[in-house]
């Protein structure tokens, strides 16, 4: 480690005021400072004006140093003073003082949402998003936000996601992360919670620290399997009850169905492969209006590998 008089980090002033004094208050002083930091080709150069006088004279020294006025040495900077009396002789004094412009120790990032890192969302269908933002504790470094699902992830699950971050900044950065489950397309463990993982780079100088955020998503199913179908419908023009069909609150992730709708005799009036289907009480083969009355339906499926069976009666009411 280099000792120095004085520590700083670039792009924050620097003022110092160098004074000298005559002890007889009757001389003439002359001061000045000389340094690498003055040269005006050095960038960008440190700033001191020379000066004159009688008794006691000062004058400030100035530097904002920028990233390239980074080193592991410290600046010299030699003081001069000299006064001249009335014989003409002359008193010259000098000193020095050193600067050392080096990086303070990074702080990370503090996150601010959301409040917590272990979410959980029902899969229903719907996009689920959360918001991101993580402030700068340091209010000077340059911020980015990135996120990273490669581990036991949503891309491995088969989950669409976008996130969206704010540009690279100052003080804070900010993110949005959506995605839509589509049971389609997913095979996974629903005890095993994703991992999401964001990251920030946090920028000093040519300086980059990487901080990372790690999330845990838990998804939850929507019911367990479940079926709501009504017992009751009634095929008319009053536009109520019109259609035996699902409740929404059947299971969004219901695959592999198949139904069959028996009348008292055992035959089949109607099928369907698919959890949404309407049956309005026509005879799937002869297109006619089937009788009032009770009807008999099986209903084989299942959720994420788990079969069911269903079974159940609905009535006709013309």
């Amino acid at each position: 480690v280099n000792p120095a008089d004085y520590v700083i980090e670039p792009n924050k002033p620097f003022c110092i005021t160098i004074e000298s004094n005559d002890t007889n208050f009757e001389d003439t002083l002359f001061l000045f400072v000389d340094s690498e930091v003055l040269d005006t080709a050095f960038f960008p150069a440190a700033s001191f004006t020379p000066v004159t006088g009688t008794g006691i004279v000062s004058s400030q020294f100035s530097w904002t140093p920028d990233c390239s006025s980074l080193r592991t040495e410290p600046y010299e900077i030699e003081i001069s003073s000299f006064s001249t009396g009335c014989t003409d002789s002359t008193f010259t004094s000098q000193d020095t003082f050193s600067i050392l412009v080096e990086l303070p120790p990074d702080e990370p990032t503090e996150m601010v949402l959301p409040l917590s890192t272990d979410l959980s969302y029902v899969m229903n269908g719907d996009e689920h998003c959360f918001f991101v933002q993580l402030n700068d504790v340091d209010c000077y470094d340059t911020l980015r936000i990135y996120a990273d699902t490669t581990g036991y992830s949503f891309s491995q699950a088969g989950i669409r996601s976008t996130f969206t971050p704010s540009p690279a900044a100052l003080f804070n950065v900010s993110g949005e992360y959506c995605w839509r489950p589509q049971c389609p397309d997913i095979t996974f463990d629903l005890t095993q919670p994703h991992q999401l993982d964001f990251y920030v780079d946090s920028r000093k100088c040519d300086v980059v620290n990487t901080y990372k955020y790690p999330f845990l998503v838990n998804i939850i199913p929507e019911t367990d399997g479940q079926i709501q179908l009504p017992n009751i419908f009634t095929p008319n023009e009053d536009a109520l009850n019109v259609d035996f069909t699902t409740f929404k609150d059947t299971d969004f992730c219901i695959r592999q169905f198949d139904m069959k709708l028996y009348n008292r005799w055992g035959n089949v009036v109607y099928s369907a492969t698919d959890k949404d289907f309407k049956w309005d009480g026509i005879h799937q083969d002869t297109e006619q209006e089937v009788a009032p009355g009770v009807y008999y339906y099986i209903i084989n499926y299942d959720v994420f590998d788990k079969q069911y069976t269903y079974t159940g009666d609905v009535t006709l009411v013309r």
